[in-house]
């Protein structure tokens, strides 16, 4: 780990948000810790759990990361059941 940087995981609980995901995610892009000018210390990721989703939120998430700069971001598939807890860990041990 760089000793000069911070490291922040956000995680993004989504099941079923096709209509709601990129409102999500344009709210969080805009949050003033996204600025490098007020963070130019921090590295922050952001990882979307798609868990156990039926709809076009994983296809939607995706396109939406393709095009934006702001985020670091991945969308990680999941089943309902057993994934949530071992994302919360993935995103800990990131966090670092």
């Amino acid at each position: 780990m760089d000793a000069t940087k911070q490291n922040i995981s956000i995680g993004v609980f989504a099941h079923n948000e096709a209509d709601n995901i990129v409102a999500t995610l344009n709210s969080l892009s805009q949050q003033d810790i996204f600025s490098h000018k007020s963070s130019p210390d921090l590295k922050i990721t952001v990882s979307i759990l798609a868990n156990g989703c039926t709809d076009n939120t994983v296809v939607i998430a995706n396109n939406y990361l393709q095009k934006q700069t702001a985020l670091n971001a991945r969308v990680v598939v999941g089943d309902w059941h057993s994934d949530s807890d071992a994302f919360m860990n993935t995103i800990t041990a990131q966090a670092g």
